[in-house]
């Protein structure tokens, strides 16, 4: 289950799955395409790993939310990996 711990931003959040926090972010809106990332961070949102665990292009931060919601933080294999 996930939790939102904390709406930083109009389009940054910090939320917790598991014990495992996370921030959500949204690239700037006059980027094209926008994007909406997720990055492993600390309890308080200073992101601990620049690599995105998940995220999709051309969807902001408030529809990305609502499908975490329901499908949860799906981790990335890769993450952890020296490259």
């Amino acid at each position: 289950m996930i939790e939102i711990v904390n709406r930083i931003s109009p389009t940054k959040a910090l939320i917790k799955q598991d014990g495992q926090f996370y921030i959500v972010s949204q690239s700037n809106i006059e980027i094209d395409p926008m994007e909406t990332l997720v990055f492993k961070s600390d309890e308080v949102g200073n992101v601990t790993s620049w690599s995105e665990v998940t995220g999709e292009v051309g969807v902001g931060i408030d529809p990305f939310l609502r499908v975490l919601m329901e499908n949860g933080v799906q981790y990335n294999p890769y993450d952890d990996l020296p490259w």
